[in-house]
């Protein structure tokens, strides 16, 4: 493959330079300018890319991705976006199995069309160790725990944890600095969706994560500060970023650039309503709790018409939709 008078981005930060690219295979054999014949068109060359006014860059890396190989291998959407690879087992969940390498063997021998960056997550080993929604595991349970971490992280790029899930969000620091330890031994990262990402709670929650970051390589996930207000709280979060590298803790962060996020409708409900049993009582005990608790924290990210649904029959709908169609069903 040809490819010609493209702005060629090296990804390395410098400034694009006009240039052709000889591919071969799947490998880059050339960076230049080329000079092919008439000829060489017709027997060397089997496609040929005019990117005249275009840009040609090394595949984008995703850093908070989310899919199953085994269902969609092919990953079209990543790769129509420039993306070539991929992270899997984020938020503290990665498939439930014993041995994450024998899914992965799986995975290669079906093929993917990206690379993938795979992490164990932190909420499934808490389920495989039967640890669950404990808040203080026994010791064996922890131990297993670790020792599954530790045979993970051989061939994994890392830990991710999901201190806003179920059954992350009941983990307390003793168990997270023994897992950073483990993370650290073996030179890998710890990704974490923080345990609150709420403009009041947010410096709380990279506090915890920069105990963790004394032990091991940090990295917040999808960084934001939800209700937050102006650049000014901005640049006092990065700050504490700057500040902690500047003292010696490896810590950086992901952003995706637009003002949405998605997640579980969980994530909108309160700590003591989270799993299906804890709902269930809160729906006998506490309702009226819980239904002033979710309509406030609907208004605070912008009234139920900036919630959308996700699923098969409420595809497109927001939370205002949604309602109304309930209403019209009685």
């Amino acid at each position: 493959m040809l490819i010609t008078n493209g702005k060629l981005i090296d990804g390395l930060g410098n400034k694009p330079i006009l240039s052709d690219l000889v591919i071969v295979g799947d490998e880059i054999k050339f960076i230049g300018k080329t000079k092919f014949t008439e000829q060489d068109f017709n027997n060397r060359i089997g496609r040929h890319i005019d990117a005249q006014g275009q840009f040609i860059s090394p595949g984008f890396i995703d850093l908070h991705s989310h899919g199953n190989p085994l269902v969609t291998p092919e990953f079209e959407n990543f790769l129509a976006m420039g993306v070539t690879t991929i992270t899997l087992g984020q938020d503290g969940d990665s498939p439930k199995v014993d041995q994450l390498s024998r899914w992965l063997s799986q995975v290669e021998k079906r093929g993917v069309a990206i690379n993938l960056a795979m992490f164990i997550g932190h909420g499934t080993l808490r389920e495989l160790a039967g640890i669950n929604q404990a808040a203080v595991p026994t010791k064996q349970a922890l131990n297993n725990m670790l020792q599954q971490l530790d045979d993970t992280l051989k061939y994994t790029f890392g830990l991710s944890t999901g201190l806003e899930y179920n059954p992350g969000l009941y983990a307390q620091q003793e168990e997270l600095i023994a897992l950073a330890k483990i993370v650290g031994k073996n030179n890998r990262v710890l990704m974490s969706h923080m345990r609150n990402e709420d403009s009041g709670q947010l410096i709380k929650s990279i506090n915890e994560l920069l105990i963790q970051g004394q032990f091991c390589k940090v990295h917040i996930s999808h960084i934001k500060s939800v209700y937050g207000k102006g650049a000014a709280e901005a640049d006092a979060i990065l700050k504490i970023l700057q500040d902690a590298n500047n003292n010696g803790i490896n810590i950086t962060a992901d952003i995706y650039p637009y003002n949405a996020s998605y997640a579980g409708i969980s994530l909108l409900f309160p700590v003591w309503a989270k799993t299906t049993k804890q709902f269930e009582y809160a729906m006998q005990h506490r309702r009226e709790e819980l239904a002033t608790f979710l309509r406030n924290k609907i208004i605070k990210r912008n009234g139920n018409g900036s919630n959308l649904v996700w699923n098969r029959s409420l595809h497109r709908k927001n939370l205002r939709g949604v309602s109304i169609g309930i209403q019209h069903s009685f």
